[in-house]
């Protein structure tokens, strides 16, 4: 075949990949599953974009002409809205990526390994924009436990990143395309790789490699050479000023919604490194301000719950087998009204929560079990100064400080615990 056929023949096989039919080398749904399941949107109105064709006929652009395609044609509002989110959410990445002597083509993975997802997870064990593995997140200085994941923060997780692909880099002798095969497989897998294809050219490395590698490196060059080109066509966002709060001890986040109004899903997004239902204790979480001071303002009121019902062995006993409800009086309510609403007596009421009188304030909480719960077998008593499990089994009928004891084991009582007690 003639050079002038050849280039028919690509000419061609352009205008075919134009129109969406590419016969060539169809894109791979695997290496662009992050990608499409990106759930980041673009704020504003969406900019028009254009991006130039390269040369189809350089030596490089034939291998990944069909991702750029995809890119720049089919997915071109996705893709401009990632990489708007990459140099304005995420400008940091850069600047981090150099500070280490990185090559800028590799700011575009977080955009290809997670779709800019922080709490993204791939097959491989992979966490966070960057799809960092546990091994390389140690060894880089993140935090990881059962109660915290700093893959999942983007600032601490780029720079992570950024360690581990210099050092790639420096084993590889700086070569872009070996270092990407083994940010996203392992060094060990290149290498033998490498030794089985005898050192020759990068396709037979990536035939010895098998699986998906190829499409990965060509999904990578297409991004690459977007980037080169990419204009911000919306400014750097404004960020919130926000707090930061250390805890001397864990604080559970259902003790904070029933005490305060707490939004949940914005501590979420500030700190998507939290894994569990609590906040670790001396550990920095990022609150915005007004949030940071209604919880400080509250913090004593919140543990209170969290020790003296959450963390209460009956309350856990409770919770597991019966329903019981935590009622806050609101303006109009009465007992008769409340006991009506749920069923149960005026003297059950008083009976869990220790009332004297009918007497309720808005705003007071007041315990209360339904009427199918086991629960209503026993009540609650708040203990109070000076009070010792014999004085406490010597006013009420029937209890004893064995059955204390029973009901409430392995704890010495303390002012304000509450006690469970059963009915005679």
């Amino acid at each position: 075949m003639n050079i002038q056929t050849k280039i028919v023949v690509l000419c061609l096989s352009w205008i075919n990949c134009l129109s969406g039919n590419c016969a060539f080398n169809p894109i791979n749904n695997t290496v662009l599953e992050a990608f499409k399941k990106s759930s980041i949107e673009l704020k504003g109105n969406y900019p028009k974009t254009e991006f130039s064709q390269p040369n189809f006929l350089e030596g490089s652009w034939i291998d990944y002409k069909q991702y750029y395609v995809y890119f720049t044609q089919k997915e071109i509002k996705k893709t401009t809205t990632l990489f708007n989110w990459k140099s304005t959410k995420c400008s940091f990445i850069n600047q981090i990526l150099t500070q280490n002597s990185v090559p800028k083509q590799f700011s575009v993975l977080p955009i290809l390994l997670s779709g800019g997802n922080s709490s993204y997870k791939n097959k491989n064990g992979g966490v966070g924009i960057w799809g960092l593995n546990y091994p390389s997140a140690k060894r880089y200085g993140l935090q990881l436990n059962q109660f915290v994941d700093e893959r999942c923060l983007d600032s601490l997780s780029t720079i992570a990143a950024a360690k581990h692909l210099n050092h790639l880099l420096s084993i590889y002798n700086q070569n872009i395309d070996y270092t990407f095969l083994a940010y996203i497989s392992s060094p060990s897998l290149v290498n033998k790789a490498i030794k089985r294809a005898n050192h020759k050219s990068l396709d037979s490395v990536l035939l010895k490699m098998g699986g998906n590698y190829m499409d990965w490196l060509k999904a990578f060059h297409a991004l690459a050479k977007i980037n080169n080109q990419f204009i911000i066509t919306h400014k750097k966002e404004t960020h919130t000023v926000l707090a930061g709060l250390v805890l001397e001890k864990p604080l559970l986040f259902e003790a904070i919604n029933h005490s305060i109004d707490f939004n949940t899903n914005r501590f979420q997004e500030l700190n998507p490194q939290i894994r569990k239902n609590k906040i670790p204790e001396n550990y920095t979480i990022f609150l915005d301000s007004v949030e940071h001071q209604n919880l400080l303002d509250n913090l004593d009121s919140i543990y209170f719950f969290q020790d003296s019902v959450l963390l209460n062995p009956f309350f856990n006993e409770a919770f597991e087998f019966t329903k019981m409800l935590v009622y806050k009086v609101r303006s109009g309510d009465y007992l008769g009204k409340i006991a009506e609403l749920y069923e149960v007596t005026v003297g059950e009421i008083q009976s869990w929560n220790e009332l004297n009188s009918t007497r309720i304030n808005v705003g007071q909480e007041l315990i209360i079990y339904t009427p199918d719960s086991d629960t209503t077998k026993y009540f609650v008593y708040k203990v109070k100064e000076g009070d010792s499990l014999g004085s406490i089994a010597k006013k009420f009928p029937g209890v004893t400080v064995d059955s204390l004891k029973q009901l409430n084991p392995n704890q010495p009582i303390k002012p304000g615990q509450l006690l469970k007690l059963k009915k005679k």
